[in-house]
């Protein structure tokens, strides 16, 4: 999970880039839920914008009274051009810091 969160961050530091979830849709019945969520990653430096969009697909059950998430699958927008995304990508080699 560090590695995790230390890649992401040296690709797309934070002063640079936000993600931002837009609408979303939510069925079930009972103690068990499905969420479907849109997303955006926006890329602040030189102007860029929104640099690529998808989705979540959340499974959410309530125990004890709380409801947590139990799995979230991330897809990448199929149509969204994927030059624009590739550059941060390419530089992961040279960007990466571990902390």
């Amino acid at each position: 999970m560090k590695q995790m969160f230390d890649y992401a961050h040296s690709v797309f530091p934070m002063d640079k880039w936000f993600h931002s979830m837009g609408a979303f849709e939510i069925s079930g019945s009972g103690d068990r839920a499905e969420a479907h969520w849109r997303w955006f990653v926006y890329w602040k430096a030189e102007h860029v914008g929104i640099v690529s969009t998808g989705t979540y697909d959340d499974i959410l059950e309530r125990r004890d009274g709380v409801w947590k998430c139990l799995e979230r699958t991330s897809k990448s927008d199929p149509n969204w051009p994927v030059d624009l995304f590739q550059p941060f990508l390419d530089q992961a080699d040279i960007t990466f810091k571990a902390s």
